[in-house]
């Protein structure tokens, strides 16, 4: 009898939608999911002399996919690039090390605009003051020099520091996965889905629990198997899981209408946070096919929610949604090891309500839905970004 606790799950990129490379797939922890078959079938309407129903017809198929994990660094990385539809893989690191000193509205040092780009985060680290290290958004890139925001919090001041950063973007590029399970007890079978295409991501974070991320998947084809679908598999480099308590880092907040510019950390403690993007697949299937012939996808819609204690400063959140003001928000995770995360919404308006008082000794909530939208200023020809990712 098969059990769960002796089942794996990898991945492998397709380069064409729903063939699978002969290359090793990637096996990655996972906490729970499925893969389903979608059969679709049509029963005959011929009437029999006994009574009894006709054939049942086979007309389709609609293979689906769904898998939790608990978020590691580098691990989900490619999910990442998949929610937003990104156009590039992530970008060549800035990785500056060295001479550093801090102005009134950024850092010079030799060579540290190096893979720079307007727009993106970067972490600082190394300096005596605290507020000129951490997340910086880079405003403005010239030689030997960048602007930032948050600014740093004292000028003049020189040390050894390191900057460092990649980032990807939404874009409208097409992505797509082979998935593989393995029954490890049983002897070689596999379940594979082919041309699994990303419909949603979530990524959570709950009071007193670990960093969860879900992903779904629609695909062209599903079936069993007697190997790995792209012949071998290995493991992901093992990183620890983390929970809310060490890895949520940070809430950054720009209040300037959109811009993204303006960026400060907000002080206030976030209850729970979730991130949400919804990049719903329409499939497609000719005449004389049970597998779909093809998959294409909707704009990508990131969505989420957060929940501040009810205080002078959360107050100002509320006067956001009453007068439907747009903003930046950022939301930074630490994952250890030096790994870090923050997810960018240039843009954002609140638009669910915060709810109501919840009786006798609660402490008062604001639980806030956001909707993104275009926003910001990034790159030279300072396009505009639903959603940026940057990672270290």
């Amino acid at each position: 009898m098969a059990d769960s606790n002796k089942q794996q799950l990898a991945y492998l990129r397709e380069s064409a939608w729903g063939t699978t490379p002969t290359s090793a797939m990637t096996i990655v922890p996972w906490v729970s999911g499925s893969m389903a078959a979608g059969i679709e079938t049509i029963r005959s309407n011929s009437l029999r002399s006994d009574a009894q129903l006709a054939d049942s017809i086979q007309v389709g198929e609609s293979p689906t996919g769904s898998f939790d994990f608990e978020f590691t660094a580098d691990t989900y990385d490619d999910f990442l690039r998949s929610a937003i539809r990104s156009d590039a893989d992530w970008s060549t690191a800035v990785n500056f090390s060295g001479s550093g000193t801090t102005t009134a509205t950024g850092i010079t040092g030799t060579g540290i605009e190096s893979n720079a780009s307007k727009g993106q985060w970067v972490y600082v680290a190394g300096f005596s003051t605290a507020g000129n290290n951490g997340w910086k958004k880079i405003t403005a890139v010239a030689s030997d020099t960048l602007t930032v925001s948050p600014a740093p919090a004292a000028a003049s001041e020189s040390g050894t520091i390191t900057v460092k950063g990649s980032y990807i973007q939404n874009g409208s590029t097409l992505h797509s996965y082979t998935f593989s399970q393995r029954f490890t007890d049983l002897t070689n079978k596999y379940h594979s889905l082919t041309g699994a295409r990303l419909n949603s991501a979530t990524l959570a974070a709950t009071p007193n629990g670990i960093i969860t991320l879900n992903v779904g998947f629609d695909g062209k084809d599903i079936s069993q198997g007697t190997a790995w679908a792209g012949g071998s598999a290995s493991d992901a480099t093992v990183k620890d899981v983390a929970s809310e308590v060490t890895a949520y880092d940070a809430v950054f907040i720009s209040a300037d209408t959109g811009t993204a510019t303006a960026y400060a950390a907000v002080s206030e403690d976030v209850l729970e946070s979730t991130i949400g993007v919804s990049v719903a697949n329409r499939p497609q299937k000719g005449l004389g096919s049970i597998t779909r012939t093809g998959m294409q996808q909707n704009s990508v819609d990131a969505t989420g929610s957060i929940q501040f204690y009810v205080n002078d400063n959360t107050w100002t959140y509320e006067g956001y949604l009453y007068g439907f003001t747009k903003f930046g928000l950022a939301q930074a995770l630490n994952m250890g090891s030096d790994e870090r995360y923050l997810i960018e919404f240039p843009k954002v308006a609140f638009t669910g309500e915060p709810g109501n008082n919840a009786g006798i000794n609660t402490d008062l909530v604001y639980a806030f839905d956001f909707a993104a939208e275009p926003g910001g200023s990034y790159g030279s020809g300072s396009t505009e970004q639903t959603i940026v990712i940057s990672r270290i």
